[in-house]
């Protein structure tokens, strides 16, 4: 074992000690290639329909190639009414993704009153 472990140090020291003393680093991109874009915003939104059934909407701006999360949606009766977030016209199940296009959307909620939704836009 003592043979085996002045080997290994022998290793490390043959390995990491000139590689330190040329100031190599953790590689960086440095290969011209883009890296993906980190999201400049995540905001979070939330409305739903009150017991009389008006509905509630919210508009909100988004970017290009952003994604837009279903985080909740509940209802009084989901068994015959599933509830949805719904983003300008388009059902979003609980827990779906969306794409997002430069512009505006609107969130309202699908379901049978009272219900609620919640959605997370990444952009």
């Amino acid at each position: 074992m003592k043979g085996l472990n002045a080997y290994l140090s022998i290793g490390f020291f043959a390995i990491v000690l000139p590689s330190l003393a040329l100031g190599l680093q953790p590689a960086n991109n440095t290969s011209g290639l883009s890296q993906p874009a980190v999201p400049s915003r995540v905001r979070t939104f939330s409305t739903g329909t009150d017991a009389r059934g008006n509905t509630h909407q919210v508009t909100f701006d988004t970017h290009a190639n952003g994604v837009i999360k279903c985080l909740s949606a509940t209802g009084n009766n989901p068994t015959n009414y599933p509830p949805n977030c719904n983003v300008s016209g388009t059902p979003l199940p609980k827990d779906q993704t969306l794409g997002t296009q430069a512009g505006s959307a609107t969130l309202t909620c699908d379901g049978q009153a009272l219900t609620h939704c919640s959605i997370r836009v990444t952009d």
